[in-house]
């Protein structure tokens, strides 16, 4: 049986899509009753009335990188788009990046059995069975951890909302609430690999390869030092420059000549009320080692083109735009075709 995402990928209709998916998810789980399963998963609002919600799923096994912000844009908007009879093109326009918008959270399996990760913010009737049985987990050991890594942003939600013409009843938090939680180092860790240190002897240094915006701005955060970077077909992999250098962690991972090589260092700092130091402005540069001077490859990514709008809300939330900000943006507009 072909996987799911490449059968996704064959159907841009909407409504065949949300078919195609409705018919899949029912045979994998009759084909694959012992097989269990780690993902993704959302809870999608149903229009026909108030309060209800369609789970979705998305499993490692059938699509290897389920990152939310890549399973939104891909899948999500689809089916929102068919449910709420809403034109794709629209929604792709004012929900791109709004990956935070509704209740999602993961399924993963650690030593102590599986673990649904989940932000609070949908209670549903019977709702942990429902992600067991989709998962086919139903059985095992299985912990609910509340992350803040899985909340509802409010920015987000209310777009959604306006887009839909209907309030949702969800809770939400801010971003500067979100962007500074302790909790999200562990799944910081999760997303990462341990490689033998090429410095020192001994040592090891970690790697994260399956980052989405807000963790990478937490790993900005706590390292406070200049990150490498890859640009990847398969996503971005960052580590501590001063730790390997790009041709060592290209080698690890496979890593292809058709990849960029980057620099991330954070350039200004603010303290929050609590007076943690936080990253507020960024420089990115490409490197020598890949041998190609794509700035916009690297610019133009998911992961760093959330990275950059979340600095942007941060900014705001800490009062951190200057005059000589405004002025510089002033002075955009009066050059630019407004």
């Amino acid at each position: 049986m072909p996987k799911l995402s490449s059968i996704y990928d064959k159907y841009h209709d909407p409504n065949q899509l949300n078919s195609v998916r409705t018919f899949r998810n029912k045979a994998v789980r009759e084909s694959n009753r012992s097989r269990q399963l780690t993902g993704t998963y959302y809870w999608i609002p149903r229009p026909e009335r108030k309060n209800r919600y369609e789970l979705v799923t998305f499993t490692d096994q059938e699509f290897g990188d389920t990152s939310p912000h890549i399973m939104w844009s891909r899948y999500i908007l689809p089916m929102i788009s068919q449910m709420w009879e809403v034109e794709l093109p629209q929604l792709r326009r004012r929900l791109g990046n709004c990956y935070t918008a509704l209740p999602r959270g993961r399924v993963i399996k650690g030593e102590a059995g599986f673990q649904i990760v989940h932000g609070g913010n949908y209670g549903g009737r019977g709702w942990e069975n429902k992600i067991k049985r989709q998962f086919n987990i139903g059985r095992s050991p299985c912990n609910l951890i509340q992350d803040q890594y899985e909340v509802i942003l409010s920015d987000d939600l209310r777009k959604l909302e306006r887009l839909l013409n209907r309030e949702l009843g969800l809770d939400a938090v801010t971003p500067q609430e979100s962007i500074t939680y302790e909790s999200i180092m562990e799944s910081i860790d999760e997303a990462s690999s341990l490689m033998d240190s090429p410095v020192k002897a001994g040592k090891k240094y970690r790697v994260y390869t399956d980052l989405d915006p807000k963790s990478l701005l937490m790993v900005l955060d706590r390292i406070k030092a200049t990150l490498g970077g890859w640009v990847t077909d398969y996503g971005l992999v960052i580590w501590k420059r001063d730790d390997a250098d790009h041709n060592t962690v290209a080698k690890q991972f496979g890593i292809t000549r058709k990849s960029v090589a980057f620099y991330l260092t954070p350039a200004d700092y603010d303290y929050d009320e609590e007076d943690n130091k936080l990253v507020t402005d960024i420089e990115v540069e490409t490197s020598e080692f890949s041998g190609r001077d794509n700035i916009n490859a690297v610019m133009d990514d998911k992961t760093i083109l959330g990275l950059m709008k979340l600095i942007e809300q941060r900014r705001e939330q800490l009062g951190s735009v200057t005059s000589d900000d405004l002025e510089d943006l002033m002075n955009d507009l009066n050059d630019g075709d407004y």
